[in-house]
């Protein structure tokens, strides 16, 4: 939505916040008349011009829409109530995470509203200079905005008005703990997709188990005891990280995991990131084996993203419809002066996120609330 780039004269600008507090107070509610002008002149003690300015700006803004003759009224999805901002500190221009990319295609199906309707900022950061960021902190304190989900932990703006302002919902995925503020954490459970990876694994008959992964220190003894529970063989060697910036790195773990005859090597692998699996199926087909008849292969997967590597594999991970959806109903919940509690996100396979009904699809849409509790 357009912001004001120029100040306005100090009345008209007073007469812009006053109405634009009733609207966002709920004593202008959605679908309500606006006074007629002349009412607004007298109320305010303004000219003809004056209040057409200020009445000009809450139209553009999306708080108002003028029918003619009939007058102005309250739009029925005011932007304070249904209107969200998504944010990435990466450009996306240059971003080559695949999950940053899907996500970014399911905001812009939701962008023409009309709830929720999504903006994109990307490229946000606290340099002076960044225009995304004056933006973003503008349309938030114009109440342009019902809330903010950063897609990542936004480490580079904890001095932001976004992190600090206290009348703005805000999420983020991330792990809580490493933020002590109100902003809702929204997680995935990572772990539960390597369970279900593995027992899928075991049902699929396959003994041993290897794991190529983005570096975390934690993730061999969460292997180690996942394959344990499931009955699989998994030894550390067979646990490679590879740099999820250098995608090729993958492709000379699993070429070399893969070496060597049928009985010693392993019969299953696990691609924990979806910016990984493209290079391990190469380096598969490098070590001269075939998926599914020499091995396995279960991999992480954002859906509905668009995969079309060279081999079959069994995809598993997280619906980006779905972390939206959770996102915008918690942001809405906490607008509304509900308590929201973190919240985790569970692992799917591809046939279940393919099975859901069409009205299960994740996309959450508001209903017309007759005011906003948290201002």
């Amino acid at each position: 939505m357009p912001s004001v780039r120029t100040r306005p004269p100090i009345k008209q600008r007073d007469i812009t916040e006053k109405l634009r507090r009733l609207i966002v107070s709920g004593r202008l509610r959605p679908g309500a008349r606006l006074p007629t002008r002349a009412k607004l002149q007298q109320q305010y003690d303004a000219s003809t011009t004056t209040v057409q300015r200020a009445v000009d700006v809450l139209l553009a803004d999306g708080f108002l829409v003028a029918r003619g003759t009939l007058g102005t009224f309250v739009v029925e999805y005011p932007p304070h109530l249904h209107h969200f901002g998504l944010v990435f500190e990466q450009e996306l221009g240059r971003a080559t995470s695949r999950y940053l990319s899907t996500l970014a295609d399911a905001a812009r199906a939701l962008a023409a509203g009309p709830s929720p309707r999504v903006t994109i900022y990307d490229g946000v950061n606290m340099r002076a200079d960044n225009a995304q960021h004056r933006r973003l902190v503008d349309d938030a304190a114009a109440h342009r905005l019902a809330g903010v989900f950063f897609a990542n932990q936004p480490w580079q703006l904890y001095a932001s008005p976004l992190i600090t302002a206290p009348d703005l919902p805000r999420a983020a995925l991330m792990i809580r703990g490493t933020y002590d503020g109100d902003m809702i954490a929204i997680g995935l459970d990572a772990k539960m997709l390597l369970q279900r990876s593995c027992a899928h694994l075991r049902d699929r008959g396959r003994k041993r188990v290897a794991v190529i992964a983005g570096y975390d220190a934690a993730l061999p003894d969460q292997v180690l005891a996942a394959a344990a529970k499931h009955g699989l063989d998994a030894r550390p060697y067979w646990i490679q990280w590879a740099a999820t910036d250098h995608p090729a790195s993958a492709r000379a773990s699993a070429h070399l995991l893969f070496q060597g005859g049928a009985q010693s090597r392993p019969d299953a692998l696990i691609v924990l990131d979806d910016n990984l699996v493209e290079q391990a199926i190469y380096g598969l087909m490098d070590a001269g084996v075939t998926a599914p008849r020499d091995v396995e292969v279960v991999a992480h997967a954002n859906f509905p993203g668009s995969y079309s590597e060279p081999m079959r594999y069994t995809r598993i991970g997280f619906d980006v419809r779905r972390i939206l959806a959770t996102a915008f109903r918690a942001l809405h919940q906490q607008r509304m002066g509900e308590r929201v509690e973190d919240l985790i996100l569970p692992a799917e396979f591809e046939a279940e996120v393919a099975a859901r009904n069409p009205g299960e699809d994740g996309v959450w849409r508001a209903e017309r609330p007759t005011h906003g509790r948290r201002t």
